[in-house]
């Protein structure tokens, strides 16, 4: 089997409404909610089936639970009465991990003969990403004809770009962006 995990440095300042937002029972995917040089964070971690119908069921079940628990997250009070979430009514998303498919098989596939996702998974792609504040495949948006992959070995020739990270645009680019292009 596998899971998720998220692991934080112990000299990261907790904050009292971090914690665990949603996990799946089955390990697959987790949210966790985080405060990082005091910005608040949303991560989401994944770990997607193998098959077009199943991830496509996965992204709206994941959709379906994050939406309260963004909510829940929010509305957290402290033993004193004292709203501790509100921070988290505008946090900065970032989403990934093993998706299982690729979304531009021309680009992430060493084989192009990988089918390209079905429309519906696309579109459950895409309910996340607006969920997750419009969130966008960070590496094919600062390399738009990149083809370094993550998965396979060029001796068997089926490497393939199937592990990603969504984030804003916003965080990838300019002053305040993790990522300068």
């Amino acid at each position: 089997g596998s899971g998720t995990a998220v692991l934080l440095r112990a000299t990261v300042p907790r904050h009292p409404a971090e914690g665990i937002l949603f996990a799946r029972p089955d390990g697959k995917a987790m949210a966790v909610a985080l405060a990082i040089a005091r910005q608040p964070i949303v991560y989401l971690v994944a770990h997607l089936p193998h098959d077009d119908g199943a991830r496509e069921t996965f992204l709206r079940e994941l959709a379906t639970a994050l939406s309260p628990a963004l909510a829940a997250q929010t509305a957290k009070i402290d033993s004193a009465g004292t709203a501790i979430g509100t921070p988290w009514s505008h946090p900065i998303f970032i989403w990934g991990g093993d998706m299982n498919f690729t979304t531009q098989p021309n680009l992430d596939d060493e084989k192009t003969d990988h089918p390209s996702p079905s429309p519906g998974l696309v579109a459950a792609l895409g309910e996340l990403n607006a969920l997750m504040g419009g969130a966008l495949d960070a590496y094919r948006a600062i390399h738009p004809h990149g083809t370094a992959t993550t998965h396979g070995t060029p001796e068997k020739g089926n490497r393939r770009r199937i592990d990603r990270h969504y984030v804003a645009r916003a965080l990838l680019t300019g002053e305040a962006g993790v990522v300068a292009a």
